[in-house]
């Protein structure tokens, strides 16, 4: 049985040749990815027929990751890293846990034939689909990988669905200014007569902010420790802004765009902060619909001193927003 593995490996490898502009999926059983020849078993035939690893993709089912006994995930790690793409088939059929996507380094999910079968007549199975592929649309280490982590440091989390909920919905408290602390020079052995901090507080966006002040000086200056004396004074506050459901001529549109000038499928990315703009926009027009997108790409800055634009990136945008506003106008 092993050779005949090795055998349809190198087979698949070398027909590849037939279809450059095709990628290449090959199974490969749980036996195999246990086999200690299983990496020379792939990497062996893609430099044999000069056939980059990146135009091969390896499939297991969640069979393969039941005994999650660590060998399996140092395996799919290493495949990846030496350029082969992951797909997870059947997905649905087992357990379906989704640690398994969100614990090994799959590039593909692959949902079983079962939830797609009478799509159109299940809501609910509709609903799984979305949740799955939102799921796999935002996995990955990006969330904050672009975060100048200094070395040993990690992530309050490592789901990254976790992660995205903090930064878009989830309140968050922050000290972004402080006065009455001296320097480092200036420092002394004595007590401080006083130390004042500056907060920002950022609310889920669906939280109505009414009487936001007095509720937040209740709290701060309620049952200080030992006795202290604590004043707060707020300076300014203000709800959040959720986006209205979008409607299916726009969903169509925006994805078409995107196929269209990035190749991808279009996806949405909530941002925690506060746009008053926006809120005021949404309480003029309130059936409107948004597109609300910008023009930072790959690598790009801004807000700082060399803040500069991803110009492909850009152009990229502005045909995606054109095509919308044209299909809008012609609908």
């Amino acid at each position: 049985m092993a050779d005949l593995g090795r055998f349809v490996i190198d087979r698949a490898v070398q027909d590849s040749l037939r279809w450059p502009q095709l990628n290449t999926a090959i199974n490969v059983s749980a036996a195999q990815l246990r086999a200690v020849s299983i990496l020379e078993d792939l990497i062996s035939p893609t430099e044999r027929y000069n056939v980059s690893p990146e135009r091969i993709t390896i499939e297991i089912t969640e069979s393969v990751l039941l005994s999650n006994d660590g060998h399996t995930t140092r395996m799919l790690q290493t495949l990846k890293e030496c350029g082969f793409a992951l797909a997870l088939d059947d997905f649905g059929t087992g357990y379906s846990s989704l640690a398994y996507i969100r614990d090994f380094p799959f590039d593909r999910l692959k949902i079983d034939r079962s939830f797609v079968h009478g799509l159109k007549n299940s809501d609910r199975a509709l609903a799984i689909i979305e949740a799955v592929a939102n799921f796999g649309r935002i996995l990955g280490k990006d969330v904050y990988d672009k975060f100048p982590f200094t070395n040993g440091m990690t992530p309050v989390d490592t789901n990254t669905l976790e992660l995205l909920l903090n930064r878009t919905w989830r309140p968050a408290l922050t000290i972004t200014g402080q006065g009455g602390m001296p320097d480092l020079v200036q420092a002394g052995n004595v007590l401080r007569p006083k130390t004042s901090l500056k907060v920002s507080l950022r609310l889920p966006p669906t939280l109505d902010a009414t009487n936001i002040d007095r509720r937040l000086k209740e709290l701060f200056e309620s049952d200080a420790p030992y006795g202290a004396r604590v004043t707060f004074e707020p300076e300014k506050g203000g709800t959040g802004w959720e986006a209205p459901k979008t409607e299916a001529w726009l969903e169509r549109s925006i994805d078409s765009a995107s196929q269209m000038f990035f190749g991808k499928p279009a996806t949405t990315w909530g941002e925690g902060g506060s746009i008053p703009f926006m809120g005021m926009l949404g309480q003029r027009y309130p059936t409107a619909q948004f597109l609300i997108t910008g023009v930072l790409g790959p690598h790009s800055n801004a807000h700082g001193p060399n803040e500069f634009l991803h110009i492909g990136a850009g152009k990229g945008v502005t045909a995606c927003v054109a095509k919308v506003i044209a299909d809008e106008r012609s609908s």
